[in-house]
């Protein structure tokens, strides 16, 4: 019986199965490494068959590099190869880049040259991939140039663009009385999730949803004329294209008595209350103490993963 080839990122908590099947295949302790910095990422891509695991590929965005791709024995290679190489490719313009290395070992070299790698020397194999941008990214990427951003923001901070959500639906009023929105299945659950805090005795209140590119680009525009570096706005504010505010997914949020967007939040029973149970409802904290994006702590964000 025949599969179709399934293409997903590998959860983080599957790496250790994806380490497993690299030292079949490769046998790369450096691969490993890189793959358990990647881990929470998105950025390892699996190709299923059946329900089994055949191919696995990665992205390293900083490095501008494409690991892989590593196939099982038995696997449909040039069918598996071509389709991780294409998701891998399209993940790679999601962080902004336009050009795309790869490993020049020698299991791989011909059947990448096949897909239009071509060597640079000792170093690796690449490709332009500037052809696979899309029209947002690129309305995104002259946006950013006028507000003086890096081209090499979003690889920099592991950051993907985030296409505006276009389904949208009311979550009532915010605490300044601002009506917000989100999408269908995170209004959903942000209703659910502020109704199981309010029968544990704790008010969870919205503070700023869904936002647009232009409403972000404002942020920045105003924070640039009141005399902040482009450094200082990207520490704490993510450049137009690539908020989470964008999806329709994630949320700021405040308690009675406490600061505003403050870290102070975290000394709430509201975010004591959220670590312990908002991933029962399908919330994580996007930006922990020390996150790998670089961006300050935020304890008040929170985004709806379906």
């Amino acid at each position: 019986m025949k599969y179709r080839i399934l293409i997903r990122p590998i959860a983080a908590g599957e790496t250790g199965k994806a380490e497993a099947f690299i030292k079949a295949a490769a046998d790369s302790a450096q691969s490993r490494t890189t793959l358990r910095r990647m881990g929470q990422t998105g950025c390892v891509l699996g190709a299923h068959q059946g329900g089994r695991l055949v191919g696995l590929a990665a992205l390293d965005p900083r490095a501008r590099r494409m690991l892989g791709p590593w196939l099982a024995p038995r696997a449909p290679a040039k069918i598996a190869r071509q389709k991780l190489v294409t998701a891998v490719e399209r993940l790679a313009v999601e962080f902004g880049l336009g050009m795309l290395t790869a490993e020049n070992h020698a299991s791989l070299r011909q059947p990448l040259q096949e897909l239009g790698y071509v060597a640079t020397g000792s170093s690796g194999l690449s490709r332009s991939i500037v052809r696979r941008t899309t029209r947002y990214g690129r309305q995104i990427r002259a946006l950013n140039t006028e507000l003086g951003i890096p081209a090499d923001y979003a690889a920099k901070h592991w950051l993907r663009l985030h296409p505006e959500a276009t389904k949208l639906v009311s979550i009532g009023k915010d605490i300044y009385e601002r009506s917000q929105r989100m999408t269908p299945s995170a209004a959903s659950a942000w209703k659910q999730m502020v109704k199981a805090a309010l029968a544990d005795g704790v008010e969870v209140q919205p503070v700023s949803a869904f936002r647009s590119v232009e409403y972000q680009a404002g942020i920045v525009r105003r924070k640039l004329e009141r005399g902040q570096s482009v450094e200082e706005i990207l520490r704490v504010s993510a450049a137009p294209g690539y908020s989470e505010h964008h999806s329709g997914r994630a949320i700021d949020v405040t308690t009675p008595g406490a600061e505003v967007l403050e870290e102070s939040f975290e000394e709430t029973a509201a975010f004591e209350w959220l670590c312990a149970n908002a991933a029962n409802h399908g919330f994580s904290l996007s930006f922990p103490k020390r996150n790998l994006h670089g961006i300050a702590y935020e304890p008040w964000h929170w985004a709806w993963l379906p």
